[in-house]
């Protein structure tokens, strides 16, 4: 007999809502801790009521928002894996309004806190990046429930085998570094994240190292501290509990919390490294 494809619907629906709202509270607080962070380093600057400080508030807030949107996505396809009505396209339509709303509500705030930007051109500027950037996540959420139902139908999403992620760093980018092993520490603890199941972190993880290859914002003498830092936090992050080593992953925690806050893109990837390891536990 054929399994009843609404079966646990409810119950999938409730476990998702009480997910949303915690991703949001969560956000939230580390949002407000990337913008004072950004506010203060401008500050010191002589930029604080400057363009950039709002422009950075800008790209904080929605990186946050699309962050969520994108767990929202992955969370639905995890649970359409038990509950398959969740990626019908008529349980798919108020899914998609949830997330449109929420986006919007990142323009909405930027436009009732108008009179807090900067006046002449920075400001109309400003929302026309808010706006930007809720276009694009749309796009982005379009693409990928419009996706959904075939993925479904082809049995992609209970066939869904765990992730391993490859960093993609050229050689013109560290070789003046001397990294030695710290790269292939990286690879290997972010493959062992994932055969543990804990593929978000894992990704996280290589994005967080190909930014920091990357960044302008890092002189290579930072940018090389960092990422040393940043394979202690991955080695002890793949281990069992009770080989961890607490004090120099604690250690590193700092380290890179004060090597990346020039930068706000790093800042933010950062937060969403510190979410994911709280999140499976770690710290």
């Amino acid at each position: 007999m054929e399994p009843n494809r609404n079966s646990g619907f409810a119950d999938a629906r409730q476990l998702e809502d009480i997910k949303f709202m915690q991703w949001i509270s969560d956000a939230a607080v580390k949002r407000e801790e990337a913008i004072k962070a950004s506010e203060r380093a401008l500050a010191a600057r002589g930029l604080r009521q400057s363009g950039a400080r709002f422009m950075a508030e800008v790209n904080i807030v929605f990186a946050a928002i699309e962050d969520i949107v994108e767990k929202a996505v992955a969370y639905r396809q995890e649970l359409a894996a038990k509950v398959p009505a969740l990626v019908e396209p008529s349980n798919l339509r108020p899914f998609k309004d949830k997330l449109d709303q929420y986006i919007d509500g990142g323009v909405n705030a930027f436009r009732q806190r108008s009179t807090l930007q900067p006046r002449g051109a920075a400001g109309p500027a400003l929302m026309r990046e808010a706006e930007r950037r809720a276009y694009s996540a749309k796009a982005r959420l379009n693409n990928r429930l419009a996706a959904m139902p075939l993925e479904a139908r082809l049995g992609m999403h209970e066939m869904d085998e765990p992730r391993v992620t490859n960093l993609h760093i050229s050689n013109s980018t560290i070789a003046n570094l001397n990294l030695g092993n710290v790269i292939g520490d990286l690879n290997s603890s972010i493959e062992q994240l994932g055969t543990a199941g804990h593929n978000d972190l894992g990704e996280k993880f290589g994005k967080m190292t190909e930014a920091i290859a990357a960044s302008a914002d890092l002189d290579d003498s930072t940018r090389k501290e960092v990422l040393e830092h940043l394979a202690v936090v991955s080695t002890e992050a793949a281990k069992p509990v009770d080989k961890r080593r607490m004090g120099p992953l604690k250690t590193s925690l700092e380290a890179i919390k004060s090597g990346v806050a020039v930068g706000t893109q790093l800042l933010t990837l950062w937060q969403g490294v510190e979410h994911a390891l709280k999140g499976a536990g770690i710290i």
